[in-house]
């Protein structure tokens, strides 16, 4: 009877082996389970509120700006056509990227719509249709939804994203705490993520910054429970990963590449479940990646491979982990292979591995060196550096009868990293920066920590609210706005039709006569030549009309709320040690004719 039963269980546990998509781990590879105590609930609780404090606060102080309004104004189309339209009938927004203009047939799609409509549709900005494909639809679903819910606002338009980047913090901390049965681990990494200026400031914008960091965590978490043989986690990991390819299609690749060839490894010689996961997550990402016509979108770039190369090196090195710190982590990874257990060294593996290799992906792919195409890395960095600082400290406080002393000790290298930019520094200033930035280094603690402060606690002088809340008073619903740069908040925020921005849309169009002018002097990347002539074709002795000069402190600078370490404001007020002048704003009057004696 007994060795019946014995049978039995025997074929059931080879049944089970043969249904599991990967080996599972046995017990001994596994680190031992350590129940939640009054600690974790105190420390989970204290992260949530400190996620929500950082990133709810002072959230609706600045008025969206462009990439912001572009995401927030598609969500509303996509709410009202099933899809994000990049033209509505009224109004156009396009990719602005410059480098791609073309000099030549610029002149020729300036007067009407339907001139632009084709340039702009061969240049695969969007479809026939105007379908946007110059970014997945993810982002604009979730906050076309949010406005959809709560109503026509700044703080809906973020809100969506804010609670996203909480969402991470939290999960970064159970993620943590679960893999590595380690509180400090996990308290260590999300105090780090909290503190990463420019990880907050890109998680409070309305894009999808905050959910690409989002779905890279969840589609690690899936990937981790599929590889301990969780039922059905081929699938869930192919949803996991399809949802995150549809709000960023640039940083998906590389991550994935790295899982699926470790997972390969993992179940090596039985490597045909992996295929089978690989096919299915192929054939669901692939229609989309055919539909954005992504093989046809390759940006052109203004910068040469080498500068983007290092300007992606500074911002991972200055705001993502320091160099100085990435190196001994791989060291001390390679020298406690065999001790670590099989699935944490899986994860600090896919850490050490994904920040190279995507730095190597983003300066092939990108444009040029935006902080934001490696900011979803952030928290496994966080990971990864919790992890060095922790061992660190079981190494000082080895054969010492306290666990105080690894505890500070890991403390004490968590703030040397996250307040102190030295550990950066070392390596930033053997790279040629005037190439590459003019962000402040300091010396004791991070500049950027200032940025954060006033985020949180000051108003700030933001010249798109100031100029758009000006014209709101004045305008009609069909009065024209023409406005060389930051055009896409005016029309989240106004119902009027809007000329200008990159493409130079309808700027020379006389079916009807601008209203309104906003022009921003600090803008390189624009056909000024066009614009000139616009702008000059009304101070004309025979013309009919004439810009009326309106003064409001709006300071000339081309980003509103940007979040980009190199385009904050803050830095543009003290670069030359006085503030800009301010922007030109205009309303066009009647011209009193001459009268000649």
């Amino acid at each position: 009877m007994a060795d019946t039963r014995r049978d039995v269980k025997l074929k059931k546990a080879n049944k089970a082996k043969k249904a599991s998509p990967l080996p599972k781990v046995t017990q001994t590879e596994q680190i031992t389970a350590q129940p939640w105590t009054m600690a974790d609930w105190i420390i989970f609780v204290c992260i949530a509120a400190l996620a929500a404090i950082l990133l709810f606060t002072n959230l609706d102080d600045k008025y969206l700006w462009q990439d912001e309004a572009a995401t927030a104004v598609m969500g509303e189309r996509m709410m009202k056509h099933g899809k994000p339209l990049a033209y509505d009938g009224k109004n156009l927004i396009t990719m602005d990227n410059f480098a791609e203009e073309d000099q030549k047939t610029v002149g020729l799609r300036t007067v009407g719509v339907q001139p632009a409509l084709r340039y702009f549709v061969d240049r695969h900005d969007f479809k026939a249709d105007t379908s946007w494909t110059g970014q997945p639809w993810g982002q604009f679903l979730v906050a076309g939804i949010s406005l959809f819910l709560f109503g026509h606002s700044t703080v809906a338009a973020r809100f969506p994203f804010s609670a996203a980047a909480v969402v991470t913090a939290v999960l970064l901390y159970l993620f943590i705490r679960k893999q590595f049965q380690d509180r400090l681990m996990a308290a260590l990494a999300v105090i780090m993520l909290l503190l990463n200026t420019y990880w907050i400031l890109h998680s409070r914008q309305c894009r999808y910054y905050s959910l690409s960091s989002l779905m890279l965590l969840v589609t690690l978490m899936v990937y981790t429970y599929w590889q301990r043989g969780g039922r059905l986690g081929g699938l869930f990991f192919v949803f996991a990963a399809w949802c995150w390819f549809q709000v960023d299609f640039g940083t998906f690749w590389p991550v994935i590449g790295i899982l699926l060839i470790l997972a390969v490894v993992h179940a090596w010689p039985k490597w045909t479940k992996i295929a089978n996961v690989s096919l299915a997550l192929a054939i669901t990402v692939g229609s989309w990646v055919w539909y954005y016509e992504i093989f046809d979108r390759l940006k052109t770039s203004a910068a040469t491979w080498s500068d983007k190369f290092f300007g992606n090196l500074f911002h991972m090195n200055q705001f993502l982990i320091p160099i100085v710190v990435f190196i001994p982590a791989g060291i001390l990874f390679v020298c406690k292979w065999r001790k670590i257990p099989l699935l944490p060294r899986q994860l600090i593996l896919i850490c050490l591995l994904m920040l190279p290799i995507s730095l190597l992906w983003v300066t092939s792919v990108a444009p040029w060196f935006f902080h934001r195409y490696i900011m979803p890395l952030t928290p496994l960095a966080s990971l990864l550096m919790a992890w060095l600082f922790v061992e660190i400290g079981r190494l000082i406080g080895q054969g010492r009868k306290t666990a105080n002393v690894t505890t500070a000790a890991a403390f004490m290298l968590s703030a040397a990293v996250a307040v102190c930019p030295l550990p950066s520094n070392v390596v930033t200033w053997m790279l040629p920066l005037d190439r590459l930035t003019k962000h402040p280094f300091g010396l004791l603690v991070r500049p950027e920590l200032t940025v954060l402060k006033n985020e949180l606690f000051r108003h700030q002088y933001d010249p798109n609210r100031t100029v758009i809340e000006w014209i709101k008073t004045r305008a009609h619903p069909d009065d024209e706005i023409l406005v060389n740069y930051e055009d896409i908040p005016f029309m989240f925020y106004t119902d009027n039709p809007i000329r200008g921005g990159v493409p130079c849309f309808r700027v020379e169009d006389r079916s009807a006569e601008p209203r309104f002018l906003v022009i921003r002097r600090s803008v390189p990347f624009l056909h000024w030549s066009v614009f000139k002539r616009e702008v000059g074709r009304y101070g004309q002795e025979l013309s009919p009309y004439k810009w009326e000069r309106i003064t409001l402190n709006a300071p000339d600078i081309p980003f509103g709320n940007n979040p980009e370490p190199d385009s904050l404001p803050l830095w543009y007020f003290s670069r030359n040690g006085q503030a800009p002048p301010d922007l030109i704003l205009a309303e066009r009057t009647i011209n009193a004719p001459v009268v000649k004696n």
